[in-house]
């Protein structure tokens, strides 16, 4: 099934969970991000204006791909994929009696994609299902008088 994502949906998707993976309240870098999305859906020549773009997806896989493509490789994401602390080791230890230290987290680049994608993907969805719900024709539609009549 082919779905309809807009730029808008993309860009709260992704400071969504840039915010629910992200070790601290306030992260910074995302209009720059979000203004990457828009400006490669206009290049990309999606539907529509800069108030709102949208193309076609056939699965939420093309959307992590499109995604991938376009921001996967921006330097925010690289400040977000590396703790303050600069550490960038193999290997840390972690135990359930250790407290979290923000300054060494970081976010899985991969799975902000993949996140951001599926949730755009299931917004597209919904807003699909919605529309096929509320204009597809029913008996009782005055629209649909003749129908009844015959």
């Amino acid at each position: 099934m082919t779905y309809l994502v807009t730029d808008n949906s993309l860009c709260g998707a992704l400071a969504m969970w840039v915010c629910r993976q992200h070790p601290y309240h306030s992260v910074s870098g995302v209009d720059d991000v979000t203004a990457v999305i828009r400006e490669r859906a206009k290049a990309d020549g999606w539907d529509g204006n800069d108030e709102l773009r949208l193309s076609e997806f056939d699965t939420f896989r093309d959307l992590e791909k499109w995604l991938q493509a376009s921001i996967g490789q921006h330097p925010q994401m690289a400040i977000w994929n590396t703790p303050k602390t600069g550490d960038v080791g193999p290997f840390k230890f972690v135990s359930r009696y250790s407290a979290h230290n923000p300054e060494t987290d970081f976010i899985d680049i991969d799975a902000l994609l993949r996140n951001t994608a599926l949730e755009a993907w299931r917004e597209a969805k919904s807003d699909h299902e919605f529309e096929q719900r509320y204009t597809s024709p029913h008996p009782t539609h005055p629209n649909n008088k003749s129908e009844l009549e015959g």
